[in-house]
C-alpha cells in the first residue's frame, strides 16, 4: 500500500473512529506475496507467521488464499483450527510442544519437532494421528542476536540431530521435512550458505528422505531502520532467489520449499494512528503528547525507527520534536526527530509499518487496548476489535 492510499484509508477511518487505532489492510500483504512468488517461482509456498500479527481478520482472509499458516503456540494452533484451516495447512513449530494441552492436537497436522524431549513425549501421538513430521535444525551460526557469542534456544543441534532422526525411525515415523529459521533480519546470503552446508553434512549421516525444506523467514522490513546494527540486514529478494537455486542444487529431492517471512510480508500492512492531545516545550525540545505510544502500542520503536506522517499536512519550519504516549513513563516515546513546528492539538500522527509485532506486544499499561480496524477485500473498513472498556480492563481480575 503506497503512502497516498494509506493516507486515504486513514482519513476514511478517522471520520468514523476515535484514536488511537491500528488500521490493517490486506493489500500490502498481497503485494509482498506477489513479489516473493515472482522472485522464487511456483515451488515456493508462503505460510503466514501467525505470531507476527495475531489478528483474526487477517487469519480469516488468509484462509481464502489457500496458503498455510505457521503456529508456534497452543493458542495459535487452536485459532487456526477454529478459523477452518485443514490440518495439512497448519505447520506447528515452537518450543516445548509436549507441554501443550492435548485438546489442541488433531490428526493430519504438520509438526516440526524442536527437541529430543518433544520426540520422546509426542512420537506415539504423531504416529497414531498420522502427522507429517519434520525436525527443526540448529546450525552453529544460529546465535542470539543480543548475545552473539551464544547460541539461541531453538532447534536440534548437529550433535543430536542424527540421534533425533533415529529415534523417529525406530518408532516407524518417517520425517520428510527440515525446518531452519535462523533469525529475524538475516544479515546476508552467506549466513544461509553456512547453515545449509552444516545441514547437508548432518543429513548425510541420516536415512531421511527430505521432501520439504522450510527456510523460515529473515527478509528485512522495508521502510524501517534498525537502531542496533546487530539487526541490520542486506538480504534481498534477489538473494532469496539465489538461495532457492542453491537449495535445489544441494537437495535435489526436495519437492516443496516453505517460507515464513513475517516481517517482510506483514510490516507494511499496518499503521498506528494517534492524536496529539497536548504540546509542551521543555529544555528546547517540543513534546507532542499523543493518546498512544511506545508503551502500549509500538514496542518495536525501542530498536527501530519508523516513518511518521501528520494529518493534516503541516509544512512550517522543522524543529526537534519528541512524539510521546499518554502513560506516566519516560520510556513512552516513539520518535525523536525534526517535525513541522505548526503541528497542532488534534492533529493525527501516523506511525507506519505497524503490521509486524505491534499487536503481539501491545500492553494495558494504565490504558485500555486500542481499537483495531481491518480494510477488507470489499474496500470496507470494519472494526475488528473495539476499544477496551474499563470493565474489561479492570474486571478481568478476580
Amino acid at each position: 500500500m503506497n503512502r497516498e492510499d494509506c493516507l486515504s484509508l486513514v482519513l476514511r477511518a478517522s471520520e468514523r473512529f476515535e484514536t488511537p487505532f491500528f488500521l490493517f489492510s490486506h493489500l500490502p500483504v498481497l503485494k509482498q506475496l506477489g513479489s516473493i512468488s515472482q522472485a522464487c517461482g511456483s515451488r515456493v509456498f508462503n505460510w503466514l507467521s501467525l505470531k507476527t500479527l495475531p489478528l483474526r481478520s487477517l487469519l480469516s482472509w488468509w484462509l481464502t488464499t489457500g496458503l498455510g499458516v505457521e503456529v508456534t503456540s497452543e493458542y495459535e494452533l487452536l485459532a487456526a483450527r477454529e478459523e477452518g484451516f485443514s490440518p495439512g495447512r497448519i505447520m506447528v513449530n515452537g518450543v516445548a510442544k509436549h507441554s501443550w494441552n492435548k485438546r489442541c492436537w488433531t490428526g493430519g497436522l504438520r509438526v516440526n519437532f524442536d527437541s529430543i524431549r518433544e520426540i520422546e513425549s509426542l512420537a506415539s501421538q504423531a504416529k497414531s494421528q498420522e502427522w507429517r513430521v519434520g525436525l527443526r535444525f540448529h546450525p552453529n551460526i544460529q546465535k542470539d542476536p543480543e548475545n552473539q557469542s551464544l547460541p539461541d534456544q531453538f532447534g536440534i543441534p548437529a550433535d543430536s540431530f542424527v540421534y533425533a532422526c533415529d529415534l523417529l525411525l525406530r518408532r516407524q515415523i518417517f520425517p520428510d521435512t527440515v525446518h531452519i529459521h535462523l533469525r529475524s533480519n538475516i544479515p546476508n546470503l552467506d549466513y544461509y550458505r553456512e547453515a545449509l552446508d552444516e545441514l547437508e553434512l548432518s543429513l548425510k549421516q541420516t536415512n531421511i528422505e527430505l521432501k520439504c525444506l522450510d527456510l523460515g523467514g529473515g527478509l528485512p522490513e522495508k521502510g524501517v531502520r534498525q537502531l542496533d546494527q546487530a539487526w541490520h540486514s542486506t538480504l534481498t529478494l534477489e538473494d532469496l532467489s539465489k538461495l532457492l537455486a542453491l537449495c535445489q542444487g544441494m537437495f535435489p529431492a526436495v519437492e516443496e520449499f516453505i517460507l515464513e517471512n513475517g516481517r517482510f510480508v506483514l510490516s507494511e500492512c499496518g499503521v498506528l494512528v494517534l492524536s496529539v492531545i497536548d504540546i509542551k516545550e521543555i529544555g528546547g525540545v517540543r513534546y507532542l503528547i499523543c493518546d498512544g505510544g511506545r508503551t502500549n502500542h509500538a514496542l518495536p520503536s525501542d530498536w527501530q525507527e519508523h516513518e511518521i506522517d501528520v494529518l493534516p499536512n503541516r509544512s512550517e519550519q522543522l524543529i526537534y520534536t519528541a512524539v510521546c504516549g499518554p502513560t506516566c513513563m519516560a520510556y513512552d516515546c516513539i520518535a525523536r526527530k525534526r517535525l513541522p513546528s505548526d503541528i497542532r492539538l488534534g492533529d493525527k500522527v501516523l506511525w507506519f509499518n505497524a503490521g509486524a509485532y505491534h499487536l503481539s506486544w501491545e500492553t494495558r499499561f494504565s490504558q485500555p487496548l486500542a481499537r483495531v480496524l481491518w480494510h477488507g477485500e470489499q474496500d470496507n473498513i470494519l472494526e475488528a476489535r473495539s476499544v477496551e472498556g474499563f470493565s474489561e480492563w479492570w474486571g478481568r481480575w478476580r
